[in-house]
């Protein structure tokens, strides 16, 4: 019964933005009174008309409904194809936490149709703890360090992960692509899924982002230090919104 009120209240949330979104495009009302009724449909019955009382006609029919939903009318579609991945640790920071933890600097290179793109996750895991590790990822997106922050963030308290026995790490948003409207298609978008550009339910940033985060997850798994079941996507602000579609695209 919480999961079914929880996922009622999400979906509640969802017809309201889409129904405050057209109606931003009129002017502005500021009076209580004028508000009109909003009439939400209900999440447990279909398009069609089907009440959703069961797992299975949640998961094969109104799930995909929402999901639909969602990919044309707010975040566009997440795009999972490529041809090869590769992973290369590097060393050009020093490490904040060297009586913490391990840091390992990575790149990974994504390629696709003759093309390749290459963003970086910084990991820290714990170092007089015996692994492997349940990983809390960051998407991190402050414009003063485009290249990913190393040290604490009031939303990524690392020594205190670490200390609790947690594997933590983060990417910077643009490294994936740029947080504005005007330039966020100059990164993975224009160099590995060009073919999202001018679709009207196309990647824009929150799924490029989302996608950098999967990528982080496909080096965790084959990670001896990280336990890659016990995983959390997490994010501030627009790249929370990134993290919930992350999710709702990549059940890992």
């Amino acid at each position: 019964m919480l999961m079914k009120n929880l996922i009622k209240y999400f979906i509640l949330l969802f017809f309201i933005q889409i129904s405050m979104t057209v109606k931003a495009q009129n002017q502005t009302n500021y009076d209580e009174s004028k508000v009109p009724a909003i009439i939400l449909p209900d999440p447990f019955v279909s398009e069609k008309g089907m009440l959703i009382d069961n797992l299975a006609d949640w998961e094969y029919i109104r799930r995909p409904e929402i999901f639909q939903l969602f990919e044309t009318e707010v975040y566009g579609k997440l795009p999972k194809d490529f041809d090869t991945i590769a992973f290369a640790k590097v060393s050009e920071k020093e490490n904040p936490y060297a009586s913490l933890a391990e840091l390992e600097e990575v790149d990974i290179t994504v390629s696709r149709n003759g093309k390749s793109h290459t963003m970086r996750i910084n990991l820290f895991l714990p170092k007089y703890q015996k692994g492997p590790f349940p990983i809390i990822l960051l998407i991190n997106y402050r414009p003063t360090y485009p290249d990913g922050k190393l040290v604490e963030e009031d939303f990524w308290p690392v020594s205190e992960l670490l200390k609790r026995g947690f594997a933590t790490a983060s990417f910077h948003a643009e490294t994936v692509a740029p947080d504005t409207n005007e330039d966020y298609k100059n990164g993975i978008i224009s160099t590995l899924y060009p073919e999202q550009i001018g679709m009207p339910n196309g990647m824009k940033a929150y799924g490029a982002w989302g996608w950098g985060a999967m990528r982080a997850m496909d080096y965790f798994e084959q990670h001896p230090q990280i336990d890659y079941k016990k995983s959390i996507l997490v994010g501030h602000s627009r790249t929370g919104k990134a993290a919930l579609w992350t999710s709702a695209n990549d059940p890992r």
